[in-house]
């Protein structure tokens, strides 16, 4: 089974007023640490693994370069200013802390490690559930919701969406974002049906 066919893919593609009221939603309802990730994932469009699994000492003026979990491909990239902000809080915040994104619960117990991305899922869920957006909303929803951001505020260029998802051809990267999907629907949506 690939990506494509599997339990990712189906993974709503959230648009930035989306990906915002669920950020909005978790702040609101005492969950700020999973809305900052949701901040990094979409920001920097990262899968949730290497979000959670960022470390303070990889931030360095403002830029990130990690290797990704899942693909072992580098990723360098400058963080947008609330991104660095956000780091910046929390660093401040949580001085002794590894991890950018550390659990209250991991710290009470003393244990350097970084909230479980399970648990990023299920209070993303949550949170889309409750203000009304349906369909199979999750971690991974923020990080194509970045792809998609990029995809259209760079004038539709795929191989720029392609190259800052780290994938190897456009193919996946259309799909990926449900482009061909989105492109029929604004057809349909666009006919004179009067």
């Amino acid at each position: 089974m690939t990506l494509y066919e599997g339990k990712l893919n189906r993974a709503v593609v959230l648009d930035e007023q989306q990906a915002k009221a669920i950020r909005e939603w978790l702040n609101a309802h005492n969950k700020s640490l999973i809305a900052d990730v949701t901040l990094m994932m979409q920001a920097a469009v990262l899968r949730v693994g290497d979000a959670v699994a960022l470390r303070f000492d990889e931030v360095i003026n403002g830029e990130i370069d990690i290797e990704e979990q899942k693909t072992g491909k580098r990723k360098a990239l400058t963080l947008p200013a609330p991104v660095v902000q956000m780091i910046a809080r929390r660093r401040a915040e949580f001085p002794h802390d590894v991890h950018v994104f550390r659990s209250q619960r991991n710290r009470s117990m003393n244990k350097q490690a970084p909230v479980r991305r399970e648990e990023v899922s299920k209070q993303i869920a949550e949170a889309a559930k409750a203000i009304g957006i349906h369909g199979t909303v999750s971690a991974h929803s923020f990080r194509k919701a970045g792809g998609n951001a990029i995809y259209k505020r760079s004038a539709n260029n795929i191989a720029l969406a392609m190259t800052v998802l780290n994938h190897s051809n456009i193919t996946d990267t259309r799909r990926y974002l449900d482009l061909d999907k989105q492109a029929v629907s604004r057809v349909i949506n666009e006919m004179d049906l009067t």
